[in-house]
This record gives C-alpha cells, sequence and structure tokens, in this order.
C-alpha cells in the first residue's frame, strides 16, 4: 500500500513532536524547609524483682532479674547527659532492707535504628551499692536518639530478713550535661 502524502505528513508531525518532547524538558526549582521543635530528654526504667527466694538463716546474695530500660535524646542538641539510679529500702510490713542492700551495674547501653553512636563513658559496670545516686552512665554527645541496656541487679539478704513480700522503689535520672 503506497504512503500518501497526508499520512507521511502526519507521521512526520507526530515524530517531531516526540523529537521535540523528549530533547526540551523544563526543570524547575523550589526551596525546602522544616523546622523542628526540641523534644526532651526521658528514660523508662524496667521492672525490677525476685520471686522464690529461699530464706536459710544466713546471709546470701540473690540475682534479681531486670527487663529492659530506655533513654530518649530528642531535645536535637549536641550536649550530653547523664544517667543515674537510686533506690528506697525495702519494706515488708515492719521489717526492712536497707537499700544499701541492693547493687546495681549496667552494661553499654545500645543505640536504637537512626541513634548517634555515641561511645558511653563511666559505665557502671562493677557491682555498686544503691547507697545513694548511683552514676550509671554519661554520653558525652551528640547523642541523640533511644538507647537500651538491662542493668544487672543483685539483693543482699540478710540472715535476720523476714518471709513476705518486700517492695521499694527505684529513682532513675537522666540529667543534660553542659
Amino acid at each position: 500500500m503506497p504512503i500518501t502524502r497526508g499520512r507521511t505528513i502526519l507521521a512526520l508531525a507526530t515524530a517531531g513532536l516526540l523529537a521535540l518532547g523528549a530533547s526540551s524538558a523544563l526543570a524547575a526549582s523550589g526551596d525546602v524547609t522544616a523546622t523542628f521543635t526540641a523534644g526532651g530528654l526521658n528514660g523508662t526504667a524496667g521492672e525490677v524483682s525476685a520471686t522464690g527466694i529461699a530464706l536459710t538463716g544466713a546471709e546470701q546474695d540473690v540475682a534479681l532479674t531486670s527487663t529492659p530500660w530506655s533513654a530518649t535524646d530528642g531535645r536535637g542538641v549536641v550536649t550530653g547527659w547523664s544517667a543515674s539510679v537510686a533506690a528506697s529500702a525495702l519494706t515488708n510490713g515492719a521489717s526492712t532492707i536497707a537499700n544499701s542492700a541492693i547493687s546495681i551495674s549496667t552494661p553499654d547501653p545500645t543505640p536504637g535504628p537512626s541513634a548517634d553512636a555515641t561511645p558511653f563513658t563511666g559505665v557502671q559496670s562493677i557491682l555498686a551499692a544503691l547507697t545513694g545516686s548511683v552514676s550509671l552512665f554519661t554520653a558525652a554527645g551528640p547523642n541523640g536518639g533511644t538507647y537500651t541496656f538491662t542493668p544487672l541487679f543483685s539483693l543482699h539478704v540478710p540472715a535476720n530478713a523476714r518471709a513476705g513480700s518486700y517492695a521499694g522503689t527505684l529513682t532513675y535520672t537522666l540529667t543534660p550535661t553542659a
């Protein structure tokens, strides 16, 4: 079938438009802006417990179990922070076990997704009695994001401990550093 003049012109015009469109792309640019407001410095203490401790009439040291703890720095600054913990005495009615009978140590905190991989200093890697506030570690900065760790606890049970359930309070504190 012979190509007629009308079809040839249409084919050439279509090819020309396609070539023109492919070679003359238009580009535009614009600005992107975002404003961030500072978040906070927050921590979550895990649950610490022990069950089934058999009293023997002798002093004994028992391991307590802990769920993971966390520290989240959402302040958007490059300054650091430190973590510490203190404990109250454990009480069971009229019976008391002093807070100094509780000891803690902690491994290096693990950075979560997208958290800064800042090394921690002063990590409390040896059991320390909770006679007051005990420093767990310091993050020098920058250290934005969430970090988790699971402390190890030990309880020194005195020979004269009374049977029953004891309760106390752990106070976990994150403090900004300059």
